[in-house]
């Protein structure tokens, strides 16, 4: 059995938004299907932003260790 492994591209999103719609709107967009047994790997960081789990910069107060690299 062959292994595939096809990229698919997904805009930049900010704040919540519904992962599984962004997904499955890229997958149309890119004119892919899934099938039976196949894997969606998404990275943290996306399924992060998805759930609003973000900071910003100027929430975050960095330490003197921190600072000094």
């Amino acid at each position: 059995m062959a292994t595939t492994v096809t990229a698919i591209r997904a805009p930049r999103r900010e704040g919540p938004f519904d992962l599984f719609a962004e997904v499955s709107s890229a997958l149309d967009a890119a004119g892919e299907r899934l099938g039976d047994g196949d894997v969606v790997v998404i990275s943290s960081k996306y399924a992060a932003v998805s759930q609003g789990r973000t900071v910003t910069e100027a929430s975050v107060a960095a330490s003197a260790p921190a600072r000094a690299l």
